[in-house]
């Protein structure tokens, strides 16, 4: 620094006039005397040693409440705050901007000064210091030449000062260390492309890129052009293929000013193209590529293979593994170089620990470096990380489903000790193997691709990830075809009639399984026969079709035992528990569930323990057996969660809330519900929201919460009606008689209830039909219409149901209606009806003997009212 008249003139980046008057009168301080500096060896302080001011910064607004935060402390403290991340993120701007606002704030001065972390030769720390004394007032001779001495007056000069000092652009944490101040007085502003994580007693902000209307703002503000409703969508493109990056948007902004005739909508066309997105972001002495290179050319040899190699891996984040899969490294060395990538703030950590995500620009600037190698190394790294992926899927699905583990060529892939091990992979990397066989296709390497997704498929169905499975089925069955296998094209035509039957979209379903099925009797093998008829038999017992659908289930389960194929024999008996339920047989259910439930159990198909334990508890709830229902949902509750399956979670929240209503526990119902209203409304389960929506409405109603149970069973209906599922509308239907009759829409619900059964007379769901006439009693029997209500539980017997807890409140329903119309004969024989179902069932007898305790009193005392 040199003076010049009235002016303290700065050289270099930091050139910017002081603007103080420096005869103004000199104060003893007594720093100066502590440091053993003579006053004379000092001249006026008070330096303004700043960059210009940013007249168009934008944003930050969190970041600079921080910081005036920190200046504002009550204990009269201010400290050090490093401000870290990405190159071209902007953090030397933040930190001049801040000092321009916090001017006034630090009588002592306010400077800049640049490390040159980038630079092969940083500033050194002693030089720093000096530019920092000098800038203060301190004369040549006042500055000792020893480093210890020189460190001893930096801190005894500074200690006491009021500053805001900069320092931008460091290299590490041993350059910064000894400048910090030791007092508490001074504002330090520490900005790096590292972390510099080891530093001490610091405040970090870590800066992100712009949001959207911050980086529109910006473009705004720099072009000079607002964003009329033509080039609106254009500068939103423009912000996103700058990636939000504030220097990219910076470079975008002064193209569009510094070119009159360039439109927004001319610089996102070109922007576009990824492969010139680079070259275009540039202008002057500013480009995007060279911020990014500055960083990478610091990187140790092997840190630099890592990255240029991270653009390959598919999907939007990665780990550790993966990593080493595909470079080759040892894990513990790609966790060191992905950990140093990450403190140079060229990867960003993701939200799940030990996984990171590259910038869409950087991860551009990645793939520039790995063209560079050699073809033959990375075809051979891409084998290896896709292999890993498959691999990994394998055992995770294995794993999960309890078969037995498939013997792979190499040892190649993830290990997986536990369920919870194989779930957690396949969360996070599952986007990740559907990218790769993307990635794949695209490469024209369709057999492998097939083969990727052949695993997937299975993968997609344990976990319920419906969006991504949809597109491998998609993909799956047109490989198939092209290849000529019938094999894969039976595995795709019965996964495509599953993801339907999951979606209650039967027709389509039952075409794809029954083309599966003729494909399958034309290859005329045993396994594959038994395993399609078994999907289709299902199919047409959930379609009413029970006549077509045991025959196929006993010829699949006759050639599944004729193999000894245990596992499959369980998903066999599973289904025919099913046609058995449907039926009205909850017994003959109940004993098929237990065989499957063993076998699962056995195996380790912790997924078949799941689905079993909660189809079981909805046959245990037919039988009035609601406790062992809930103990089983509860079970199945949990493994679903862990497996992290949104859809059967939904699921079970649903069946359970139907058991927890039973119990009149209506609020805790009604918990459940919402929660899988939330989960069905995000995996765009429309049938299952429908169905959660009911539930909701009927909890609703038993807690008095009328209009909230009206609205919510209107909705559910509106959800079901349009998407053809009929059995769920016609649950739904019924489920909003009771509201209907409060409100007093006595004969709306009725023709409610008669589409509702028409509609379960087609699918042969007896059960539900009985239950249908049950509620419409009960509900003629509360408004004390006790003709309707006798006329309905007599419909409601007449379907044969057998479930204890059923007929005892038949039995109390058409004992009311029947005093209510004076006919005793008929009361007579429904309370005859009920004392032979209590000495079969005691526990019916402690439960509803309070309720039949009136009549069975009045027809001891020979009332001829009872």
């Amino acid at each position: 620094m040199r003076r010049k008249g009235d002016e303290v003139q700065a050289s270099g980046n930091a050139a910017t006039a002081v603007g103080r008057d420096v005869n103004a009168p000199i104060l003893t301080n007594p720093v100066f005397l502590m440091a053993g500096i003579r006053e004379d060896d000092v001249s006026a302080p008070c330096p303004i040693i700043l960059p210009p001011r940013i007249v168009d910064f934008t944003g930050r607004d969190t970041e600079i409440d921080i910081i005036e935060a920190l200046v504002d402390d009550e204990r009269g403290t201010t400290g050090t705050l490093v401000i870290s991340g990405k190159p071209g993120v902007g953090k030397t701007a933040l930190a001049v901007h801040v000092a321009y606002r916090l001017l006034d704030r630090f009588p002592d001065g306010s400077m800049y000064f640049d490390l040159r972390g980038v630079d092969k030769e940083p500033a050194s720390t002693e030089d720093i210091m000096a530019r920092i004394m000098r800038a203060l007032g301190v004369s040549e001779d006042g500055i000792p030449t020893d480093a210890a001495q020189r460190l001893d007056v930096y801190r005894s000069l500074i200690g006491r000062s009021s500053l805001l000092i900069i320092l931008d652009n460091a290299a590490s944490e041993s350059q910064v260390r000894p400048l910090i101040p030791s007092g508490n007085t001074t504002l330090t502003l520490v900005t790096s492309r590292n972390q510099l994580a080891g530093l001490e007693s610091v405040l970090r902000v870590d800066l992100d890129d712009f949001p959207l209307k911050c980086s529109l703002d910006l473009l705004e503000k720099i072009s000079g052009r607002g964003h009329g409703d033509m080039s609106k969508k254009s500068a939103g493109d423009v912000a996103r293929y700058c990636g939000y990056l504030p220097l990219a948007l910076r470079i975008a902004g002064n193209r569009l000013y510094s070119s009159s005739n360039m439109r927004m909508e001319d610089l996102a066309k070109e922007l576009r193209d990824e492969s010139r997105r680079l070259d275009s972001l540039e202008i002057g002495d500013l480009a995007v590529r060279a911020a990014f290179r500055i960083s990478y050319r610091r990187l140790g040899k092997s840190t630099k293979r890592v990255f240029k190699y991270l653009s390959a891996i598919p999907g939007e984040d990665f780990g550790v593994a993966i990593c080493s899969a595909l470079t080759g490294y040892h894990e513990k060395e790609a966790k060191r170089s992905l950990t140093r990538l990450a403190e140079a703030n060229l990867i960003e950590r993701s939200e799940i620990y030990g996984r990171y995500r590259l910038h869409d620009l950087i991860k551009i600037y990645s793939r520039e470096e790995l063209l560079k190698e050699s073809s033959a190394n990375v075809a051979t790294s891409l084998t290896r990380m896709f292999e890993w992926v498959e691999h990994s899927l394998i055992r995770a699905t294995t794993t999960l489903s309890g078969q037995i583990q498939v013997e792979l060529p190499s040892a190649s892939g993830a290990d997986f000790d536990s369920v919870d091990d194989a779930s957690e992979w396949l969360r996070q990397e599952l986007s990740t193997a559907v990218t790769a066989m993307r990635s794949l296709v695209s490469d024209r390497k369709h057999e492998s691709a097939l083969l990727l997704a052949t695993t997937l498929n299975m993968a997609c169905e344990l976990t319920g990830r419906w969006h991504e499975w949809d597109e491998v089925i998609a993909l799956g069955k047109r490989l198939s075809c092209d290849s000529g296998d019938p094999l894969s094209r039976i595995i795709f035509l019965a996964a495509k009639a599953n993801l339907c039957r999951y979606r209650r979209e039967y027709a389509e379903a039952l075409t794809s399984a029954t083309e599966a099925y003729e494909v399958a009797k034309a290859l005329n093998v045993k396994p594959i026969i038994a395993q399609v008829a078994n999907q289709l038999g299902s199919l047409y017992n959930e379609t009413g079709r029970q006549s077509e659908g045991v025959p196929l289930l006993e010829k699949s389960l006759s050639i599944f035992r004729e193999l000894g194929l245990t596992h499959y024999i369980g998903e066999v008996l599973y289904n025919l528990g099913n046609a058995h339920r449907i039926a009205g047989d909850p017994e003959t259910a109940i004993a098929y569930y237990m065989e499957d439930l063993k076998i699962c159990r056995e195996s380790g198909d912790v997924w078949g323990v799941g689905e079993t334990l909660n189809t079981l508890a909805v046959a245990y709830h037919y039988t009035g057996s609601l406790l062992e229902a809930e103990e089983c949902q509860r079970e199945a509750l949990e493994i679903f969660q862990r497996l992290g399956n949104d859809d059967k979670e939904s699921m079970v929240l649903i069946d359970l809330g139907n058991t927890l209503r039973g119990q009149g526990r209506h609020q805790e119902a009604l918990s459940l519900c919402l929660r899988a209203i939330e989960i069905t409304r995000a995996i765009n389960d429309t049938s299952g929201l429908g169905i959660a929506l009911s539930n909701a409405a009927d909890a609703l109603l038993h807690l008095g919460r009328y209009e909230e149970a009206r609205t919510m069973s209107d909705d559910a209906i509106a959800t079901l009606e349009p998407i053809g599922d009929d059995p769920r509308l016609a649950r739904s239907l019924v489920g909003q008689v009771p509201i209907l009759f409060n409100a007093g829409h006595v004969e709306f619900a009725l023709q409610r209830v008669e589409r509702a059964v028409s509609i379960l007379a087609k699918f042969g769901e007896i059960r539900d039909i009985a239950d249908a006439y049950r509620t419409v009693a009960h509900e003629c029997g509360q408004i004390g219409n006790h003709a309707y209500a006798l006329e309905y539980v007599e419909k409601a017997l007449d379907q044969g149901v057998t479930s204890p807890r059923f007929l005892a409140t038949c039995y109390l329903i058409g004992t009311v209606a029947a005093v209510g119309v004076e006919d005793p004969n008929i009361a007579r024989r429904f309370l005859a009806g009920w004392r032979v179902l209590a000495s079969a069932h005691p526990f019916l007898e402690e439960e509803m003997a309070v309720s039949f305790s009136q009549f069975i009193d009045k027809e001891h005392n020979g009332d001829e009212g009872a």
